[in-house]
């Protein structure tokens, strides 16, 4: 068996590595010297970004969410939308709706049966027991 030469691979994750660490030490000198922004003014484009996916997600399921939730949905839809600066204000209110969202999300968990996943397992396998591979699940047409 040839042996793999991972060479190429090992160096393109060190440069990518070495570029992490020096935006991480540009980002942290910058907040030192006061030119950057500081972490309470930031805000991350992933937490926006599943925000706006768990309040598509859950409306769907329960077309009450923004009146449980005490937001408006125009409001709350334009928060998420992405921008290149956010005010101290609309970080705020992104992070307590995403705080109304995580607890929202609990609550919706305590909903389900603990065993949700077995069951779902079990019944796919017994819907599946006789099955054989690539059969068609509908009624043939008659010729």
């Amino acid at each position: 068996m040839a042996k793999t030469n991972f060479t190429k691979v090992e160096n393109i994750l060190d440069e990518g590595m070495r570029s992490i660490n020096t935006t991480r030490l540009l980002e942290l000198a910058d907040i030192a010297t006061g030119l950057g922004k500081t972490k309470q003014e930031d805000i991350e484009p992933l937490t926006i970004t599943l925000v706006k996916i768990h309040l598509k997600w859950y409306f769907k399921l329960d077309r009450a969410l923004y009146k449980k939730l005490g937001l408006d949905k125009d409001e709350a839809v334009e928060l998420v939308q992405p921008k290149s600066q956010r005010s101290p204000q609309e970080v705020t209110k992104i992070k307590n709706v995403k705080g109304k969202v995580d607890k929202y999300l609990k609550e919706f968990e305590k909903d389900l049966p603990e065993d949700y996943d077995e069951q779902l397992i079990e019944f796919e396998r017994e819907e599946s027991i006789n099955q054989r591979f690539n059969v068609r699940d509908h009624w043939l047409p008659l010729h």
